[in-house]
């Protein structure tokens, strides 16, 4: 298959942002210093990682974003605009080895081997589009990455809907649990905008997070059972054999 470049050419349509050089519009300090390690050239991803972790536990304004990264629950893959630059094949195998990790992770946990993730959070880290303006364009880039995931979507009247499903072996016998869960967009570009709870920083991001996996390995690996109200907003898996 022929190698191709249109993430690449759809980051170089982007434009500035004008807003955000306004006085008084400039990144929040929250943000500002997490982005300061996202883009600094010589982070290594477990830097970039502690600083997300770090972010959301304070800042998220999700009750299970901010346990599953106390936890490290959450499994993350990085980009960056060397990444986006280099080929859409490239960007699809660095997602699809970050994914195919994480589903084999939150598998089969073992104790004291495996830590499972309960979600994915994939990540652009990029100043370019930090700094970007929130247009079509900026949604035509993402929209690309998004199919470069390769996760499943249809269209809605309100626009794409897109999903994930984890699995979740059941140690008491030869059954799997599945869950299916919706994945959400976050960007840096909400800060300070009407869209405040869905900022994040670096770029933008989406985000993955199965609470039904959290609940069933709770349960089943470290016998805790959820309260009544957050085991129903939970929701269940359905099990199959082997």
């Amino acid at each position: 298959m022929a190698t191709t470049f249109e993430l690449r050419d759809l980051y170089k349509t982007l434009e500035e942002d004008q807003w955000r050089k306004e006085e008084g519009n400039a990144f929040s300090q929250q943000l500002a210093l997490v982005q300061e390690v996202l883009f600094h050239p010589f982070a290594r991803d477990s830097d970039r990682i502690e600083a997300i972790e770090l972010w959301l536990q304070r800042h998220q304004p999700c009750i299970f974003g901010r346990m599953a990264a106390a936890t490290h629950g959450v499994h993350f893959c990085i980009l960056t605009d060397e990444d986006i630059v280099t080929s859409d094949q490239h960007v699809a195998s660095r997602i699809q080895d970050a994914r195919l990790a994480w589903k084999r992770r939150s598998l089969r946990p073992a104790a004291g081997m495996a830590l499972p993730a309960h979600g994915f959070m994939l990540i652009v880290a990029s100043r370019r589009i930090a700094l970007a303006r929130p247009d079509a364009n900026l949604h035509r880039l993402a929209s690309k990455l998004r199919q470069l995931w390769g996760c499943e979507s249809s269209e809605t009247d309100h626009g794409t809907v897109s999903w994930e499903t984890l699995f979740l072996a059941n140690p008491n016998d030869d059954m799997f649990a599945k869950f299916t869960f919706s994945i959400d967009f976050f960007a840096a570009h909400g800060d300070g905008r009407w869209w405040h709870d869905h900022r994040a920083p670096g770029g933008f991001a989406f985000t993955a997070n199965s609470i039904g996996h959290l609940r069933r390995y709770r349960e089943w690996y470290e016998k805790v059972t959820l309260q009544p109200r957050a085991a129903a907003f939970a929701g269940n898996g359905g099990n199959f054999p082997v």
